[in-house]
Parts: structure tokens; sequence; C-alpha cells
């Protein structure tokens, strides 16, 4: 984590600064503020957020992980081929 970067519940609910190795659940949303970035360890999956974005974790369960991004820019790098087919990431377009 580099610079602000904010964890909060369901969209539009109050947040609060993210901290380092703070656990991650399904509905939460982690925002960045510009020139800020995070980066997410779900298992071999790494998800980072670049700065000034948002992104929803949807669901995560032992079976599935689904991501919303709300806006901004995100990378993500699945290692196990296990994850793939319940491996779900919605944007805009």
């Amino acid at each position: 984590m580099q610079g602000k970067v904010d964890i909060g519940g369901d969209v539009g609910l109050e947040t609060s600064p993210a901290q380092v190795n703070w656990p991650i659940t399904s509905r939460n949303v982690l925002s960045t503020a510009p020139g800020a970035r995070t980066e997410l360890r779900i298992g071999s999956t790494a998800i980072r957020l670049d700065g000034d974005s948002s992104l929803e974790v949807t669901e995560l369960d032992d079976d599935s992980l689904r991501l919303r991004l709300h806006y901004g820019s995100v990378s993500v790098r699945v290692m196990n081929v296990d994850v793939v087919p319940e491996f779900e990431l919605r944007t805009a377009q």
C-alpha cells in the first residue's frame, strides 16, 4: 500500500483508512486517492489497484472471486488455473 487507501462496506457507506494485512471479504470496497496504489493477495491471485480507483469485492468465498471496478485501473494476475472458471472482473464497459 502506498498513499491514501480507504476501505468500506457497501458502496456509499462510510470508509476508513486501510491498513496493511487488513482482511478483505465480500461487499468490501477499496478506493485509492490520486497517486496512491495498493495490492491485494487472495491465494495465489494478485490484484493491483492504481491511483484514483475504486474496486468492489462483490463475492469472495472458497469457490469464487468476483470483482467490480467502479472507476480507475486494476491489474489482476491469476497464477492458479483452478481459479479461472470462478473469477470475474466487471467494469463499466
